[in-house]
């Protein structure tokens, strides 16, 4: 390793005497010994900073290999990794209400809302909306659904936004629901879902509150819906 690390320190001064060299004209006036110096420091200034940006072009052709390799590994955060789960749990659960009788679109719509009031699995599903989705799921029920003595609570208004997506694609809309990626920045995510037999994509916002991941829309209204 010595005997290595001298060649290279001698030929590295060899080249900076050959700049040097070069840079005197090679054979014109004497140069005084001050020149002769700063003539050398110069030579050594052009091959340190030569080194200098040879290393650099190495560290950056060095990250930007690391950079495209986790691209392509598209590794999940672990924010990512929890909202997934999370959009997964709330469509099975809307799966699993998809096919109550209750949203039947051929039975009895008052009859089925009265039914929606007390089912467990509505209540559950009704935890898996954002405090703001639930408000507006309401809301917008309350207003499109033309049923003004209906006093509106978040299990019927989710009924009947099922109920619509059952009439419109036979049921099997929302029991074919798959969460295929999730993007989450902070304390906001979008989920990629495959939706319904012919596997139409589409995506739903998510929102995390009280570290608890949450629908940011209910389906029928915004998002997958």
């Amino acid at each position: 390793m010595r005997t290595r690390n001298a060649l290279l320190a001698l030929t590295a001064t060899a080249a900076v005497v050959l700049i040097v060299v070069l840079v005197s004209g090679g054979g014109g006036e004497e140069q005084t010994p001050a020149e002769q110096g700063a003539a050398v420091r110069e030579a050594s200034a052009r091959e340190a900073s030569a080194r200098e940006r040879e290393r650099i072009a190495e560290h950056n052709a060095r990250v930007l290999e690391e950079y495209r390799d986790r691209q392509e590994a598209a590794e999940p955060t672990e924010e990512e990794v929890e909202a997934r789960q999370a959009a997964t749990e709330a469509y099975e659960q809307i799966e699993s209400v998809a096919g109550a009788g209750f949203v039947d679109p051929s039975g009895d719509l008052r009859a089925g809302l009265q039914a929606a009031e007390g089912d467990g699995r509505l209540e559950a599903l009704c935890d898996r909306l954002g405090e703001a989705a639930r408000e507006q799921t309401v809301a917008y029920v309350r207003r499109s659904a033309g049923l003004a003595d209906v006093e509106w609570t978040c299990e019927k208004a989710m009924a009947l936004l099922i109920r619509r997506s059952n009439q419109a694609s036979g049921s099997g809309r929302l029991r074919n629901v798959t969460v295929i990626g999730v993007n989450a920045v902070g304390d906001r995510a979008t989920a990629t879902v495959r939706v319904g037999r012919d596997a139409r994509v589409s995506s739903i916002p998510l929102i995390r509150e009280n570290g608890e991941w949450r629908l940011g829309s209910a389906p029928g209204q915004g998002g997958s819906g």
